[in-house]
C-alpha cells in the first residue's frame, strides 16, 4: 500500500549543505536520500536481529496472562500479547481524542500530567518527571501540540520548528520521548516512538541507521520512523507492540525469579569470557562419545576439586566405565529445548555417572557439559541451590547427596533450568551473538548457567560492584 510522505534531499551549495523537501509516494521499501547518500532502511533488517525480535513476539504470544488487575501493575514485564494490545486500545481510546487538532484548544494541565504517568499511558516510564516544565505555559504547549499533529506538513518540518537544531525549543524539556509518544497515540499506525530506550535497542541489534551521525533530531526521526514502519511490517505487528519489544529487550526476566538487566548480563558475560573462556570453553572435544582424561582434568578450571593425579585417574576411569556405553544415545548436537522432553536420557546418563566414586552431580555435569554443550549445563551446588530454593524444595538438597536419588534431583533442577532457557531464549541468543562478535562461542545453555551462577554465588564474582 502506498502512502504520501516527504523525503529530504541534501545538496552541496557553495560549500554548505542545503535541503529541499520533495513530496513523493513511497511504499514500505523505499530509499531515503539524506546528506547526499541513499539510505535504504530495509538494509538494516539483518537476519540476526529479526530472529531475536520474532522470538520475543512468539514468547509474548505464548505467555499466560498476568493477574486480572494487570493494568495496575507497576511493571508490564508479565503482560502477554493480548494484554499489550488491550493496553493500546485503552490508551488510544482515552487520549487519542485529547490530542486531536479539534480538541487541543481545550487540553488542560491535568490531562497532560495524567498522560505522562505510566499507570495511565501503560507504556512509558519516567515521563512524569517532565510534567512541571512541560505544562508551565499551557498556551504555548497547546500551540506546539497543534503543530505536531498537523499532517499538512512533513513530520521533519514540524519537529524542526518545535525543536530547532539551533535556538530554543518551543516548550522547555518537551523532547522526542513525549512528542513521539503523543504521535503514536494520536496516529498509531503512522508514527513510532523514538526515545533513549528505542535508540539503545536499535543500536544493540545493529538496526540503527547509518550515516545520520550529524543529522538533526528532526531528520533522525524521519529516518528512524521509516525504519520502525518497516520493522513492524516485516514482523507482522504494530508500532505500539514494537515499542514494547524495545523495553522487553532491557532485562532478562526468568521464571525462577532472576531479573538481570541486559546491559549487566552482556558486560558480565564478556568479563567472564575474558578471564575464563580459554581454560575450559575454548578447548575442543575430540571424542564426543567417550570420556577422555582431558575432560576430567579440565574441570579443575571449574573448581571441581578433582585436583590431584589420584583423583583424576579415579574419576576418569569411573566415568568412562559408567558413561561411554550411554553417551551415544544423546546426539552430540542435542538441544535442551527440543531433545529428550521427559529428560529420560539425561536421567539415565546422570544416574550412571554418579555411581562412579567421588562423583555427584556437580562433577558429573562439569565433565559431561563438554560432551553435550547444548544439552547439559554445569549443575554445581550454586546453580542447583538456586533452583531448589526457587522451587521451595529444601528436601532436594539432601537427596542431591545420595547416589540413589541425585539423578532425580538433577532432573527436577534441569526442568526448571529449561523453563528459564525457554523464557529467556531470544535475549540469551542476543547475548550469544554479541559474544560471538568478540570471539567467544558459547551455547545458550552455557550462557544461562554462567548468568545464574554469577547472579547467585555469594562472593559476587563478575557482578557489578
Amino acid at each position: 500500500m502506498e502512502r504520501q510522505g516527504y523525503v529530504r534531499r541534501y545538496e552541496n551549495a557553495g560549500g554548505g549543505l542545503v535541503f529541499f523537501a520533495q513530496r513523493m509516494r513511497f511504499s514500505g521499501s523505499e530509499d531515503l536520500t539524506m546528506f547526499g547518500k541513499d539510505l535504504d532502511a530495509s538494509n538494516s533488517l539483518n537476519a540476526e536481529a529479526m530472529e531475536i525480535l520474532r522470538g520475543l513476539l512468539q514468547q509474548l504470544r505464548t505467555k499466560p496472562a498476568s493477574p486480572e488487575d494487570w493494568t495496575k501493575a507497576a511493571s508490564p514485564q508479565h503482560w502477554n500479547l493480548q494484554q499489550i494490545a488491550q493496553a493500546k486500545r485503552d490508551v488510544v481510546a482515552q487520549y487519542g481524542g485529547e490530542f486531536s487538532a479539534a480538541n487541543l484548544e481545550q487540553l488542560d494541565r491535568d490531562t497532560i500530567l495524567g498522560f505522562l504517568k505510566f499507570q495511565n499511558n501503560h507504556h512509558w516510564y519516567g515521563l512524569e518527571r517532565l510534567g512541571d516544565d512541560v505544562t508551565k505555559d499551557m498556551s504555548t504547549l497547546r500551540q506546539t501540540l497543534t503543530l505536531l499533529v498537523d499532517e499538512t506538513g512533513p513530520i521533519g518540518t514540524r519537529l524542526a520548528r518545535i525543536r530547532p537544531q539551533t535556538g530554543s525549543s518551543m516548550v522547555k524539556r518537551l523532547g522526542r520521548a513525549v512528542l513521539t509518544a503523543i504521535l503514536q497515540v494520536e496516529y498509531p499506525e503512522r508514527y513510532g516512538v523514538l526515545n533513549n530506550v528505542t535508540e539503545k535497542a536499535l543500536k544493540h541489534l545493529g538496526l540503527w541507521p547509518q550515516d545520520i551521525e550529524n543529522a538533526s533530531e528532526a531528520e533522525v526521526y524521519e529516518v528512524v520512523n521509516h525504519l520502525l514502519l518497516r520493522l513492524a511490517s516485516e514482523l507482522g505487528t504494530d508500532l505500539w507492540t514494537l515499542d514494547y519489544l524495545w523495553w522487553y529487550l532491557r532485562a532478562l526476566v526468568l521464571p525462577s525469579g532472576l531479573n538481570i538487566s541486559m546491559e549487566d548480563a552482556e558486560a558480565r558475560m564478556l568479563r567472564f569470557c575474558q578471564q575464563e573462556y580459554d581454560y575450559y570453553d575454548r578447548i575442543p572435544d575430540m571424542a564426543p562419545n567417550r570420556i577422555e582424561p582431558i575432560d576430567v582434568m579440565m574441570t579443575i578450571a571449574m573448581n571441581s576439586f578433582v585436583n590431584n593425579a589420584t583423583m583424576v585417574r579415579l574419576v576418569h576411569r569411573g566415568l568412562a566405565g559408567q558413561c561411554d556405553s550411554i553417551l551415544h544415545l544423546i546426539p552430540a548436537d542435542a538441544d535442551l529445548l527440543t531433545f529428550d522432553p521427559q529428560l529420560r536420557e539425561f536421567e539415565q546418563l546422570i544416574h550412571a555417572a554418579v555411581q562412579a566414586r567421588q562423583v555427584l552431580v556437580p562433577v558429573a555435569t562439569k565433565v559431561l557439559h563438554r560432551k553435550r554443550r547444548g544439552f547439559i549445563p554445569m549443575l554445581d551446588n550454586v546453580v542447583m541451590g538456586h533452583y531448589i530454593d526457587s522451587a521451595l524444595r529444601p528436601d532436594l538438597r539432601e537427596k542431591s547427596q545420595s547416589k540413589q536419588t541425585a539423578a532425580f534431583v538433577a532432573v527436577e533442577v534441569l526442568k526448571a533450568f529449561r523453563e528459564d532457557l525457554r523464557q529467556g531464549h531470544p535475549l540469551i541468543e542476543a547475548i550469544r551473538a554479541q559474544l560471538l562478535r568478540a570471539g567467544f562461542d558459547l551455547t545458550p545453555v552455557r550462557i544461562l548457567e554462567i548468568l545464574v551462577w554469577t547472579e547467585t554465588e555469594m562472593n559476587g564474582y563478575y557482578r557489578p560492584r
